[in-house]
């Protein structure tokens, strides 16, 4: 059994790489609550531009960076979720931003272990999708300077505009000295759910999740998402995190429901989930380490767009 400070020694060795991309605005932009949620399908039309002509085939790069394929194992598919994206975009909450020419807006995004050699693929992507527009075709940008953050917590720029996107060297740090940073204290601590979670639970919505039905999302997304991306199999552990979630006593919580996209006139709004809610009791020992991992990887729909994204506080 293991304890807050007790995660499996195997993480000690998964890569990851914390990424800052300065988008410098050439047009103004009313960035809407929700916009940056929904960066997958223009991100993935600026990468078929961008990647034809560029050697090797697009539409494979397409695949390996937006649509990873399903192991080769037979038994990993039954035991994990089907394999997401291995960057994790962190939008900072879903706040309305109104920018003008000259503003630069930066977007934070981790990326998960054979996911940072897609890093070059990403930035193309971004150049490409600077030509079009960051939202409904407003918007132009220039991707000017992109950095990575190390284990001393300091930016270093490693790429500027105009260099070439070989031999690209970000700073890379284990996934557990990431997990130092946001490890609660205590057995008490709050849990923000900041952009919306889109959560279905038996065929239902949650809009107000318990910890014990919020708890396995993070256990899924954490151990399939380390699964494609480090190799790290953490299916062992899901037995007894179980067992100790449903012994965790929720102290308090708030829920709100948030509408952030429309796919037409005939469909009914897309949306999720925001708001908090403070667990305690001896067990969370034992849970602090999933619920920080998951505040890296984001839980729900489009979690590498930065929906279900967490927060973790000591009470």
């Amino acid at each position: 059994m293991r304890t807050m400070n007790d995660w499996p020694p195997s993480l000690n060795s998964a890569d990851l790489c914390r990424v800052r991309f300065a988008l410098d605005f050439l047009s103004p932009c009313d960035l809407l609550q929700g916009d940056l949620l929904r960066l997958r399908r223009p991100l993935m039309m600026a990468a078929r531009q961008g990647f034809v002509g560029r050697g090797e085939d697009p539409e494979l790069r397409l695949r390996r960076l937006f649509d990873p394929p399903l192991s080769s194992d037979p038994f990993a598919v039954k035991r994990f979720q089907k394999p997401s994206p291995g960057f994790v975009v962190h939008p900072n909450g879903i706040a309305d931003q109104k920018l003008e020419a000259g503003d630069r807006l930066v977007i934070e995004t981790l990326f998960f272990g054979s996911a940072i050699q897609l890093m070059a693929d990403f930035i193309l992507c971004l150049q490409n999708l600077g030509r079009s527009g960051l939202a409904r075709g407003e918007g132009l940008f220039e991707l000017t300077e992109v950095a990575s953050v190390g284990e001393d917590g300091q930016q270093r720029v490693f790429w500027r505009q105009k260099m070439s996107l070989e031999s690209l060297a970000p700073q890379i740090v284990t996934i557990d000295s990431a997990l130092e940073d946001c490890l609660p204290a205590g057995r008490a601590y709050r849990i923000e759910v900041i952009t919306p979670a889109r959560l279905l639970h038996r065929g239902r919505l949650l809009r107000a999740p318990k910890f014990t039905q919020l708890f396995p999302f993070m256990l899924r997304r954490v151990s399939s998402l380390l699964y494609a991306c480090c190799g790290l199999e953490l299916a062992d552990e899901a037995g007894w995190l179980l067992d100790a979630a449903s012994r965790v006593a929720e102290v308090d919580s708030g829920w709100n429901w948030h509408d952030w996209r429309q796919l037409g006139e005939d469909h009914d709004p897309v949306g999720g989930v925001t708001g908090h809610l403070t667990v305690e009791g001896p067990d969370n020992a034992q849970l602090g380490w999933i619920v920080a991992l998951a505040t890296l990887c984001g839980i729900g729909k489009g979690a590498a767009y930065g929906a279900g994204q967490l927060r973790l506080f000591d009470r």
